[in-house]
């Protein structure tokens, strides 16, 4: 591989429609970004859950809560990945279900309602 920067070697494919080029002697211990990953996607869900209950209703913020408990199997990434999808659209579709129906957030720090949106 001839030596080209990292972002060439990135953009490579979406310019010319090539595979992207391994970039060598770019290895880590096994196990340490998997676990990682996992640590952050954790930490995401949970600052989705704690915006949740601060800004549209404590009661919702459970099911973005309730994600953090799927387990994160590596051996069934698609089957993970489509449970946690299901609960946080399951969170979205509630949160506007409760704005439609009581026309306000409800949440601890914030509170909006639509009189304050429509003018």
């Amino acid at each position: 591989m001839d030596e080209q920067p990292l972002g060439a070697v990135v953009l490579n494919p979406l310019l010319h429609n090539t595979p992207i080029q391994a970039i060598p002697d770019q290895r880590l211990p096994a196990g340490v970004l998997p676990l990682r990953k996992c640590a952050v996607v954790r930490v995401m869900l949970a600052a989705s859950a704690v915006y949740g209950a601060l800004v549209i209703s404590p009661w919702l913020a459970a099911l973005p809560a309730a994600a953090m408990l799927v387990p994160l199997d590596r051996g069934d990434v698609v089957g993970t990945w489509n449970r946690v999808r299901a609960l946080l659209g399951v969170a979205f579709l509630a949160a506007l279900v409760w704005v439609a129906w009581t026309g306000s957030t409800q949440g601890v720090l914030v509170q909006v309602s639509r009189a304050m949106v429509l003018g």
